[in-house]
Formats: C-alpha cells, sequence, structure tokens
C-alpha cells in the first residue's frame, strides 16, 4: 500500500510540474510572460520534486525499518520454538532406539520422528530466513571442508526418510577435493533440493544427483527431477521469496520460501545457486562451492 501511495504522489507530482512546464511554454509561444513569472514556476517545480523526493526517501525509510523489524520477530520467534522443540527431539529419537523394530507403536513412533524432524527444520529455516533479512548468519566461523560424497549420502538418507518409494541415482565423480562449508546448513539445502525434485517427480521416473569437479578446483552438486518443466515466465523468481501466499501457489512453487532460504545459505558460504529447465528435460537446481585445495592454493 504505501509503495503505491508513494507512486501515485510521485506520478501526480510529475504531472502537476509536466503542466506548468507546458503552461510556461505556451506563454512563452504566445502572449509573453516575464522573466520573474518563468523563473517563478520553475522554482515551484524544483520545489515540488525535491518535497517528492524527500517524502520518498521518508516513506522507504520507513519500509526498511519495517522488514527489519518483522525479521527480528521472526527471529524472536524460531529462538522461542526452539527451546520446547529441544527436549522433543531428542525425547523422540531416544524412544525410537528404545522400541523393538516389531513393536504395534513402532510405526506411529516413526511418524512423530519424522514430524520432529520436518519441524526442527521448519524452525532452523525460519531461523536462517531472519539472519538473511536482518544481514547476519553465523557462518563465516564455522566453515571446513567437508566430503561431498558423504554429505550426499546423508542428505539422501534423510530425504528418503520423508519421501518414499522414490527412485534416485547418484553419481559422484572420483577424486573430488572436500568442500568449504558448514556441513550441517549444506545437507539441509540438500536435503531441501532431493525433497523438493522427488515431489514433483513421478513413481517412473528418476531423480538424478550428480556431482563434478570444475576447472577452477570448484564442485558443482545438481539435482535434477523428472517433473514437469518450469514455466518460462516463472523461472526468474524460482529462488525469490513470494510477496503472498497467492504469488507462492501462482508461481507454483510451494516451497518457494525453502529455495530462496537454501540459495541464501549457498551464497552466505561463498557458493552460487543456479537453475535450468526445459520441457522433457525437468529442472535442474546446481549449487557451485570452493574446493578446499583451490582455497588453500
Amino acid at each position: 500500500m504505501k509503495g503505491s501511495t508513494l507512486h501515485d504522489e510521485i506520478a501526480a507530482g510529475a504531472s502537476r510540474i509536466s503542466t506548468r512546464v507546458r503552461g510556461t511554454a505556451s506563454g512563452a509561444s504566445g502572449a509573453p510572460r516575464s522573466r520573474r513569472a518563468h523563473r517563478a514556476a520553475a522554482e515551484a517545480g524544483e520545489r515540488e520534486r525535491r518535497e517528492l523526493q524527500a517524502r520518498g526517501d521518508a516513506l522507504r525509510a520507513e519500509l526498511a525499518a519495517s522488514e527489519r523489524r518483522r525479521a527480528e520477530l521472526l527471529s524472536l520467534i524460531a529462538h522461542d520454538l526452539k527451546s520446547p522443540l529441544t527436549p522433543l527431539l531428542l525425547c523422540v529419537k531416544a524412544l525410537i532406539r528404545a522400541i523393538p523394530p516389531d513393536h504395534a507403536a513402532r510405526r506411529n513412533v516413526e511418524l512423530a520422528v519424522r514430524a520432529a524432524d520436518e519441524l526442527g527444520a521448519a524452525v532452523d529455516e525460519l531461523s536462517d530466513l531472519a539472519g538473511l533479512a536482518l544481514g547476519h548468519l553465523p557462518i563465516a566461523d564455522h566453515l571446513a571442508p567437508a566430503g561431498v560424497g558423504e554429505m550426499i549420502a546423508e542428505a539422501l538418507e534423510a530425504t528418503r526418510r520423508r519421501v518414499a518409494d522414490r527412485r534416485v541415482d547418484v553419481a559422484v565423480a572420483d577424486g573430488l577435493p572436500a568442500v568449504v562449508c558448514v556441513r550441517h546448513r549444506l545437507v539441509r539445502v540438500l536435503v531441501e533440493l532431493m525433497s523438493r525434485a522427488l515431489r514433483v517427480t513421478g513413481r517412473d521416473a528418476v531423480v538424478a544427483v550428480r556431482a563434478r569437479g570444475a576447472d577452477d578446483g570448484a564442485v558443482v552438486i545438481s539435482v535434477t527431477d523428472g517433473g514437469p518443466a518450469v514455466p518460462e515466465a516463472h523461472r526468474a523468481a524460482f529462488f525469490a521469496l513470494p510477496a503472498s501466499s497467492t504469488q507462492q501457489r501462482a508461481t507454483g512453487q510451494e516451497r518457494a520460501i525453502s529455495l530462496h532460504v537454501a540459495r541464501g545459505l549457498v551464497e552466505a558460504q561463498g557458493g552460487r545457486m543456479e537453475m535450468e529447465s526445459e520441457d522433457g528435460r525437468g529442472t535442474t537446481v546446481s549449487l557451485t562451492l570452493a574446493g578446499d585445495e583451490a582455497v588453500r592454493a
């Protein structure tokens, strides 16, 4: 609403200034106006322009402050949710270890563990979303080399607990260097990418996970789904944070917030994330991270 109000004010002000300029020009070509009148009209137009600019600056500052307050509130909510969630996660995971595999309650406890894991991931995502908005994520001090194959295997195991009965083809090139990252956060990104790919891929299609080296010593990890291509009109906003739930549904990206956070996490670790989509070939999301050897060099 504020953005619309600012736009309307600027448009109205520009129209008034334009009217004055046309009036001044008309006076100059018809009945001559005094230089003083011309100068007064020009000064009035300049004053209105400065006023509109000041108003626009004030509205933009107010909007930025509002966005910051929202991010701070998200951070507080995530922090408060973690307090009861942590013991809940510990308890259900201890419970599943204590129940025999053939016990009648085993399936219910497994569902509780899965739900607790997903809730924990959602809270972490909320916390990271706030950190991205505020411009600070505690990542730089925690970067360390991690094996690509091991992280993919860990992410695949976590993903299969969420989305079962899907075919995944994994190929990791030999001799890949370790990548410099925050291991648990990168695994979370891979879980999100694999989960998304599995959700949009039919039971008869295959999700392909690949890892290869790049010429500059970086490592590229890609996840390709077997679903329909992302419509061209929505590709530019694939990783963007939706302005509303309506926009999120319109773009077909039910997990747009997760994708936005995933890209933010990769970029915070010095990497980049890209998307390619083509009819008949599905969608490939790739992330590129610096290899340990390249960083040391």
